[in-house]
């Protein structure tokens, strides 16, 4: 690999992880990243693809070989596309449909074995309510898709409880925005993506 795009990688790696750990596990917002971290269970790929076409597909690709992992190596998964230059986040969650797409047509019937969700730095400020929210925890330094295995959200949702466990968490985020200040937030947020 080229000295640039191991750089460009290196960064990419270093600013996420200051988002998972002074963000999403700073302020609990995923109750479930400490472990997946601290377990060894979490992994990292970042794709250098700039644009729609190719990205959609090496997204699928990196999200096949992620799959053929043995499953206790891998909960949660993380595809970081620091070089993709589209318009929008509108436009990335295009994309990451895309992928997810051609992901469920590999499989067919059968189930995928993760769930996928897009993250992008220019996510809307929605604070009206816990579900709209949601999107502002998801300002990732960098385009970045989720997978999280579904047997593990599965388990968490078997409990039955009520309100949901992603309600209270939901509900809980909502409060911490607010009691933190949006903000405060924002300016991390912009801190984490500028210096990694």
């Amino acid at each position: 690999m080229e000295v640039g795009l191991a750089s460009v990688t290196a960064a990419a790696l270093a600013r996420h992880e200051r988002y998972v750990r002074e963000f999403v596990e700073g302020f609990n917002f995923c109750p479930y990243a400490r472990r997946s971290r601290e377990t060894g269970t979490l992994q990292r790929v970042v794709l250098l693809e700039e644009s729609f076409p190719a990205a959609a597909s090496a997204i699928a690709d990196a999200i096949e070989r992620l799959e053929q992992l043995p499953a206790a190596s891998v909960e949660v998964a993380f595809i970081i596309l620091p070089s993709l230059e589209l318009e929008s986040a509108r436009e990335f969650e295009m994309l990451v449909r895309a992928a997810r797409e051609q992901t469920e047509a590999r499989h067919g019937s059968s189930a995928t074995p993760f769930y996928c969700v897009a993250f992008h730095p220019d996510f809307a400020e929605d604070l009206v309510d816990e579900h709209r929210a949601v999107r502002f925890l998801r300002r990732s330094p960098d385009p970045t898709v989720q997978l999280v295995r579904a047997s593990v959200l599965e388990k968490v949702r078997a409990s039955n409880a009520t309100p949901s466990v992603s309600d209270r968490i939901a509900a809980a985020n909502l409060q911490t925005l607010k009691d933190e200040g949006a903000d405060a937030m924002r300016a991390l947020l912009g801190v984490i993506r500028a210096n990694g």
